[in-house]
Order: C-alpha cells, then structure tokens, then sequence
C-alpha cells in the first residue's frame, strides 16, 4: 500500500515537473492510486486470516479486493465500453467495501457486552442491507427515489454503528487501563 502511494506521488510529480499530462500517466496514477485502495481494504480481511479469527470473511474479503482491482485496473487500461462490465466493477467495489466494513468491525473488542454484541449485529446487519440494495440497484438499474432513500439510511445506520463501536473500544480500553 505504501509503495502504491508512493508511486502515486512520483507519477504525479513527473506530470507537474513535466507539464503535460498524457493519457498514459493519468493511467498510471489512477493504477497506483486504485492499488492504494485496494491494498487498504485488504488489511484488516488479511488480518482476520492470519489471526484465525473469522477466516471465511478474512479470505473473501482478500479476494473480493483483489477481483475489484483486477476489473478496475483492466478497465483503466483498456477502456471496456460493455455496461455490463463496469457493473460488475462497481459489484466488486461495494462488495470489498463490505467485507472491509465487516471485518474491522468484527476485529473490535468491546469486551463483549451485551451492548456490544447488539451494536455490532445491527452494524453488520445495516452493511449487509445497504450492500445488497446497492448489488440490486446496479444490476436492475434502479431509479426509485425510496430504494436509494432507504439504502442512505442504511448507511447512516453503519456509520453509526461504526462510531459506536470505536467509542465502546474506547471505552474498554480506558476502564482496563484504570484497573
């Protein structure tokens, strides 16, 4: 991720210090930028395998990282016009964002109050929905205003949860820290 990054920086360095920016570099920075991403993602499911904790959502999330950069990389570089490609891109960017989501959540230790374990459930439960309505919404090309209504509030929720459940960590980690 830190390579990517850096590359990211050097490309876009060399489009300043160069003054012209080609279709090429613009490539070239979007690839090291998307592999930035990707490569962020793909941390905490990579931890969840390597620890042993959680292993089908550790491996699925790595893989469904590195399938959303396999399709966006090939489809900066090679421009597909098939709509139905860049839904399938757009699938593996909502499903590596969910795996992402779901396994740092599931990394957080609370000390498992019953607060807890209900917070967490809700979160991974609101990722799931809006996850699924948007799959749904980019597959059948959903217009209606109430199914995008419904899938922003389910995002609210998860940012909420989100937030919770750091503060709950927080939390935990403060009172353990005082005993």
């Amino acid at each position: 991720m830190l390579a990517s990054l850096a590359a990211s920086v050097l490309v876009l360095l060399a489009i300043i210090l160069l003054g012209e920016y080609t279709r090429t570099r613009g490539q070239l920075l979007l690839t090291a930028l998307v592999l930035a991403v990707d490569c962020l993602s793909a941390l905490p499911s990579s931890a969840l395998y390597h620890r042993g904790r959680w292993a089908l959502l550790g491996v699925s999330g790595t893989l469904t990282a590195g399938a959303c950069f396999g399709l966006v990389v090939l489809g900066i570089w090679l421009t597909p016009s098939p709509d139905a490609y860049w839904k399938a891109a757009a699938i593996a960017s909502v499903l590596a964002a969910t795996t992402f989501f779901a396994s740092l959540c599931v990394q957080i230790d609370g000390r498992q109050t019953a607060f807890f374990r209900i917070v967490l459930l809700l979160s991974l439960g609101a990722v799931i929905l809006a996850s699924l309505m948007s799959v749904c919404g980019i597959l059948f090309e959903v217009t209606a205003a109430p199914h995008w209504w419904t899938m922003v509030l389910a995002m609210l929720a998860v940012a909420l949860g989100a937030v919770t459940l750091l503060l709950a960590r927080v939390t935990a980690r403060a009172q353990t820290n005082a005993d």
